[in-house]
């Protein structure tokens, strides 16, 4: 089960604040097509203009493609598990030593 949301940050005066406008469980299959028109439906309910609005993703192709006609900024903490990731899959042998004191 997947979810997409909507929601808003509003920096004023150094305090972040942030408002949900929207959640919708995302049952269909996770298709560029379906994930904009889900998206676009629940900002068009939020009375925002979908081509109009900056979004935060992950960098999976499907999300990608979705919001390609939209501003996009990377999810910080998907970028940073996607290198943890990659960094885990070229350990081929962990072997750990300690350090003592001269």
């Amino acid at each position: 089960m997947s979810f997409v949301w909507v929601d808003t940050e509003d920096d004023d005066k150094w305090c972040l604040k942030t408002a949900m406008y929207a959640c919708k469980v995302f049952e269909s299959k996770k298709t560029a097509e379906n994930l904009r028109q889900c998206m676009d439906d629940l900002l068009t309910g939020a009375s925002c203009d979908p081509d109009n609005i900056p979004v935060t993703t992950d960098k999976g192709a499907n999300v990608v493609a979705a919001t390609s006609r939209k501003q996009q900024q990377t999810c910080l903490c998907h970028r940073l598990n996607t290198a943890q990731e990659k960094a885990w899959d070229n350990v081929t042998s962990l072997q750990v030593c300690m350090i003592s004191e001269i």
